[in-house]
């Protein structure tokens, strides 16, 4: 088998290690352990600081760093201000001698000079959605770090509990609304789910505590009406409840139909 791959700068090949070439140290196999021990980020690091004075622009920019790192000429890099992250230069390694960086950038963000550089590998792009989603995403080589989609309408939302005050006469829980969410009922009162865009499916977590009275009862409607509701465990004895009392109601929601499950807390 035939094969070749360049580690540290250095080719190798499969001729590097067959017979005699196999101890040689310039181009054998000890040589292949020194180019990796070169490459590995573990021995110098894989980060660098800088405050070389640059502007943001794509090209050529030369960087004065804080220490030498193992990066190989050719590496793509990421530069982004210390201090606004929304600035940043990408680009590909031109050549590297001790603290010496010559940076061939061709992706920037923002704009201006910066003088507080950290300089490492690109880690997983972030990206932040707003608004509602009209079609699919792909978010292929992306990652959501804290967001989650609604499967209900594709919009993009915070899984923060969206505290919706006294429930009054009649709460609706509606597309709109968080996935989780909190209220106090004031009143017997009637919490009505909206069903789901058809083919999704959409689970809700109501935490309903009951006001400084205790007692009141809600009635669970779906669509607006109280049809099309499975009820998966037992309903709560909600007259007998305290004032406080906290219950779980979580609500796994479809075009046409709802199921239902209960859990008092305190």
């Amino acid at each position: 088998m035939t094969w070749t791959v360049t580690i540290a700068g250095q080719t190798f090949s499969n001729a590097s290690v067959e017979g005699n070439a196999y101890a040689d140290e310039a181009t054998g196999f000890p040589a292949i352990l020194a180019a990796v021990a070169e490459e590995g980020s573990f021995l110098k690091g894989y980060g660098a600081t800088s405050t070389t004075s640059l502007s943001i622009a794509t090209g050529a920019k030369s960087f004065t760093l804080d220490q030498s790192p193992s990066w190989s000429v050719g590496a793509i890099l990421r530069a982004e201000s210390a201090g606004d992250p929304a600035k940043y230069m990408v680009g590909a390694i031109a050549s590297l001698a001790g603290t010496a960086l010559d940076l061939t950038v061709t992706l920037t963000g923002g704009s201006g000079s910066v003088s507080d550089w950290v300089i490492s590998y690109p880690s997983t792009v972030s990206i932040a959605l707003s608004g509602t989603a009209t079609g699919a995403i792909d978010m292929t080589g992306y990652a959501i770090s804290n967001p989650v989609l609604d499967a209900a309408t594709g919009q993009v939302t915070d899984l923060d509990i969206e505290a919706r005050g006294n429930t009054g006469a009649t709460l609706t829980i509606a597309a709109a609304n968080y996935d989780v969410q909190s209220c106090t009922m004031d009143q017997d009162t009637t919490l009505d789910f909206d069903p789901t865009a058809s083919g999704n499916v959409r689970t809700i977590l109501l935490l309903v505590s009951q006001d400084g009275t205790g007692g009141r009862t809600p009635t669970i409607n779906f669509n607006s009406l109280a049809t099309n509701i499975t009820e998966m465990n037992t309903v709560p004895t909600w007259t007998g409840q305290a004032a406080s009392t906290l219950t779980r109601v979580a609500a796994e929601v479809e075009t046409g139909k709802m199921r239902i499950w209960y859990e008092e807390v305190a």
